[in-house]
């Protein structure tokens, strides 16, 4: 018996040859699934609270924004007395103040002003610094 007639060894580390990854061919085709991209966190959010929600107001419904309703609620909350409703609300209307503060300032529309800047341009351009582009 030659050694191309004799019976392969099946077994452990032996799989039947029919059986066997064919040559140049994944053996997981498909492979792991990508994983899905992660939302904007404040896309999500914004698309949430821009969402209409119905309330009761003097006893007939009304079509709200999410973000709105919310407002309503914890005011509500903390007009009956809850700490933590009163607290939110304190913080909410402290960054609104400071956002607010942080908003550019009017362009200027006083002459004396004007005159101001003017100089202060012309300081600038003299002393070789850099004053309007």
């Amino acid at each position: 018996m030659s050694r191309e007639d004799a019976p392969e060894p099946v077994g452990y580390k032996n799989p039947p040859r029919h059986s066997r990854f064919q040559k140049g061919r994944s053996g997981n085709p498909s492979g792991r699934r990508k994983a899905q991209p992660m939302p904007d966190v404040f896309d999500v959010i914004g698309k949430v609270m821009a969402e209409p929600i119905q309330l009761m107001k003097n006893g007939k419904p009304r079509k709200v924004s999410y973000l709105e309703g919310l407002v309503r609620k914890t005011g509500e909350a903390a007009v009956k007395g809850d700490a933590a409703a009163r607290r939110d609300l304190l913080k909410l209307l402290l960054i609104m103040m400071q956002t607010a503060s942080a908003q550019p300032a009017e362009p200027v529309n006083n002459e004396q002003d004007e005159q101001v800047i003017e100089r202060y341009l012309a300081r600038m351009a003299a002393a070789g610094g850099a004053g309007h582009a």
